[in-house]
């Protein structure tokens, strides 16, 4: 019993002790891992000292007590030391442990992303040593060149001369920790062997100054000396500088005009260039070779990036012409420096010939190319009234327009106002202009020409005209009784697509007989002839068609229609744009997408890059180069993923602006690995842009003429796109009548630009309060709150907005208008007040009879009792 009991007490005592090491696994934990570093940068192979933050999660179901936690010495990513530990007592199931050391990165490792191994133990009841891994992106790179530069010219035998060494780093990483070693070679001997330097700046070039000796059998020319860098304490980096030794001659020429503004653009071939370079050297020169090297989307006549010019003696203070072409490819508008090396070859000395290097350089502004295109949005006019037009400046060319001065006119019709100036219109972009034009009754069924004359500065500054004629035609109608819209918004070229052509009725009546012509440049149809029999008022007809085109762009389908309404034959054509555009096949590994399918032009939107992987196995190191196409910024475009599981999507904030409408596209470029190779596509992301409309009622105004109401409301458009054939419909309300058509037809109505609707309504005799009748105000004692003052009624009438944005989509908004109608003698009183008053005299008069009956009967108890 004695043994039994001693081993009993044993179990009881090592019982929790063996709980402690059940979570044993490595899966008992979970581990990411980030650079510490300000400010966030991409760490380079090479660098020491490196702060990673570690974040470890326990997920195990007990509780683990002295814990140790220690890095493991991998050769990627090492420990600075093997003695950094972390000793935590006590680890709760779910608690969260931020750590922090500082590696060492390893200088002979190519670009990636490496694990970092963590091994964690109990140092006092041993369970399972677990070890862990994250992820860190080793991604930097270091890019060291460097120049030197004297304060004056170098003799033979000249000691103690100082020299300017200045380092670039064209890399993404600063680099640090930066030891120069300076080696003689003929023919400098420098006096300064090492030079420390704590930091190279990506942004700004770092100068050390050491002296040098030139010896003195040292001949005249550019030598080419090479010095040494050791970067980060681990990394060597070589370098070589340029030293030129020569006599008390100056033999160099300078640029006259070394800045050029042209009118050059993207894809233009032959472009003439000329420069002038002047001889100042007081000697006599043999011959020169000069050297142009072209900046990148440049070439010259054979494709070539140089353009190489020889030629014969200079004297002093010659002038040189230097006139070439070049070819240009797709290129920004923005200034190019063209670097030029020149070679001259001049007699030194007893007869020998030396050469003299000098470099110099020539900036280019590139300003674009100018062409003008104006555009109606509208064909069709009517008469006897105002119409609300509005066309489309489009700049076509590669450069901006300034100082755009409008001049509109018409030998048939009166311009009543249209918007003058305009600052600026950017290359690609296209600005609206509203014009008001009053046609006569006379134009009826005719046709009617406005002319449109600009006075502007081109690219270059230079004052252009430009001068074009629109034509429209005159209807006899003032409202489109249909509108048309074709769905989906973006099709695809090269096969035939399908499609919806959705024609709308917006009258009260029943449209007949409506016959439909299709017809447009470039697209195929199936079928151009429809006949509908019928289509009821406010409901939708869709017509099946199949388009086709070869190549991708923006056509216009010419839509004409006729049709009976009220037994009355009418017509009307509209142009619908259509937009093929290369869609993304969904066959891709990594298919790329933005959350809307329209984005709003001329506004910074926030949306969401949606990255999604098409394949049943995971994809790696994903680097995503994002090229906006046109008048289109995005804020990110580079983007890196470390890993991609299979058919997961990820969304990606990014925000986009577009000035201009219609298709939109984002070129990428990505490279990424699958199943250990390393793979390379490239994608384009397709979107629609339309301009913001955002239409509001600023004012309204109301007739009262006996029991008829004429109200007119002012309608603003505070977008920057065109609600284009607007109708205004008023819905019903309790309490009033439409009279006549409750649809009104406005127009076109441009940005920033108002117009009015007008309806006519009969008062009906409510007497109840009501939430529609009275604005909201439910009971009597809040309406009497709000219009104390007021003796009438107040109606809010529900008003439906149809039209079609930008790029041909029907859009439906709804607003109200509240209609304040006061009482007349001849009409009619406040119903509402006059109820209520007979209501109380009523219950007044009923008090007295019952207070009577009840004394009347009181008084005959009182006889019988006597």
């Amino acid at each position: 019993m004695n043994r039994l009991g001693l081993l009993l007490i044993l179990f009881l005592l090592i019982s929790p002790l063996l709980s402690l090491a059940l979570p044993t696994t490595s899966a008992n934990f979970s581990v990411t891992a980030q650079w510490e570093v300000t400010p966030p940068y991409n760490i380079a192979p090479g660098e020491t000292l490196v702060p990673a933050q570690v974040t470890l999660t326990y997920n195990g179901e007990f509780t683990l007590y002295n814990v140790i936690i220690k890095p493991y010495n991998f050769p990627a990513i090492s420990p600075f030391t093997s003695n950094t530990t972390y000793e935590i007592s006590k680890i709760e199931p779910g608690q969260q442990l931020s750590l922090v050391f500082l590696v060492n990165i390893s200088p002979s490792i190519p670009l990636g992303v490496y694990n970092f191994y963590i091994s964690i133990y109990n140092s006092s009841i041993v369970f399972p040593d677990c070890v862990v891994s994250a992820q860190l992106p080793v991604l930097g790179y270091v890019n060291l060149y460097a120049t030197a530069q004297t304060s004056g010219i170098l003799f033979p035998g000249e000691r103690d001369v100082p020299i300017d060494i200045t380092i670039y780093d064209t890399g993404s990483v600063s680099a640090t920790d930066v030891t120069l070693f300076l080696n003689s070679s003929y023919p400098i001997q420098f006096v300064t062997k090492e030079v420390k330097v704590p930091e190279i700046s990506t942004t700004t070039p770092t100068t050390v100054q050491v002296l040098a000796n030139v010896y003195s059998n040292a001949t005249v020319g550019t030598y080419q000396l090479k010095l040494t860098a050791l970067v980060f304490g681990t990394l060597y980096k070589s370098l070589n500088v340029s030293v030129s030794i020569n006599s008390n001659q100056t033999v160099e020429g300078k640029l006259l005009n070394p800045s050029v503004i042209d009118n050059i653009g993207s894809y233009q071939d032959n472009v003439p260039i000329n420069l002038q370079l002047e001889y100042i050297g007081p000697v006599e020169i043999n011959s020169y070779s000069i050297i142009i090297t072209l900046p990148q989307g440049f070439t010259n006549e054979s494709g070539g990036d140089e353009i190489i010019i020889n030629g014969g003696s200079v004297q002093p203070n010659e002038i040189i012409p230097l006139t070439f072409s070049v070819n240009t490819k797709n290129i920004n508008l923005t200034s190019y420096t063209f670097p030029i090396k020149i070679i001259w070859n001049a007699v030194e000395g007893e007869g020998e010939t030396v050469s003299v290097v000098q470099y110099t350089s020539f900036t280019l502004i590139a300003m674009g190319n100018n062409e003008i295109q104006i555009t109606p949005l509208t064909s069709i006019l009517y008469s006897n009234s105002i119409n609300n037009v509005t066309i489309l400046l489009t700049n076509q060319g590669s450069g901006n327009i300034y100082n755009v001065t409008l001049s509109v006119s018409s030998p048939q019709a009166s311009v009543l106002s249209y918007k003058t100036q305009i600052p600026e219109i950017k290359a690609g972009q296209s600005v609206a202009i509203p014009i008001e034009l009053f046609v006569p009754e006379t134009l009826q069924g005719n046709s009617l020409s406005i002319t449109i004359s600009l006075n502007y500065l081109n690219s270059v500054y230079e004052e252009s005209q430009y001068s074009q004629e629109l034509g429209f035609y005159v209807a006899s109608k003032n409202y489109v009784p249909i509108l048309i819209s074709l769905n989906p918004p973006i099709l695809s070229p090269g096969e035939f697509q399908s499609a919806q052509l959705i024609l709308q009725n917006t009258l009260n009546t029943t449209l007949y007989n409506v016959s439909i012509s299709l017809s447009s440049q470039g697209i195929y149809l199936n079928n151009t002839v429809f006949e509908i029999h019928t289509i009821s008022p406010h409901r939708n007809y869709t017509v099946p068609i199949e388009l086709f085109s070869s190549s991708p762009g923006t056509y216009t389908l010419t839509v004409s229609v006729s049709y009976f309404d009220s037994l009355v034959q009418n017509s009307e054509e509209l142009n619908i744009p259509i937009y093929f555009s290369q869609l993304n096949a969904p066959s891709v590994p990594i298919l790329l997408r933005l959350n809307y399918t329209v984005l709003t032009s001329d506004i910074l939107q926030n949306a969401k890059l949606l990255i999604t992987n098409t394949l049943n196995e995971p994809i790696y190191n994903i680097t995503i180069s994002l090229s906006p196409q046109g008048e289109i910024y995005v804020n990110n475009t580079i983007i890196t993923i470390p890993e991609l599981k299979p058919l997961e999507t990820l969304s990606i904030p990014i925000q986009v602006y577009v000035g201009t409408t219609g298709i939109v596209s984002i070129s990428s470029s990505m490279s990424y690995y699958i199943s250990g190779q390393q793979k390379e596509s490239e994608e384009l992301i397709n979107s629609l842009a339309a301009g913001s409309i955002d239409l509001v009622v600023t004012s309204v105004t109301t007739l009262n003429l006996g029991t008829i109401v004429s109200v007119t409301g002012t309608i603003y458009n505070f977008g920057t796109g065109s609600a284009n054939g607007l109708i205004v419909i008023a819905e019903p309300t309790r309490g009033l009548e439409v009279v006549g058509q409750n649809t009104y037809y406005v127009g076109n109505l441009g940005p920033d630009t108002s117009s009015t609707f007008t309806f006519a309504f009969r008062i009906l005799n409510v007497t109840a309060f009501n939430r529609t009748a009275f604005n909201g105000f439910s009971d009597p004692f809040s309406f009497t709150r709000n219009f104390a003052n007021f003796t009438g009624r107040v109606f809010l009438v529900p008003i439906e907005f149809v039209y079609t944005n930008d790029i041909g989509q029907v859009i439906h908004t709804y607003s109200n208008i509240t209609i304040h109608v006061t009482n007349s003698s001849e009409t009619f009183t406040f119903h509402s007040t006059n109820t209520h008053g007979k209501f109380f005299t009523f219950i007044g008069i009923l008090i007295v009879v019952v207070i009577v009956i009840v004394i009347v009967v009181l008084l005959l108890r009182r006889r019988r009792k006597e």
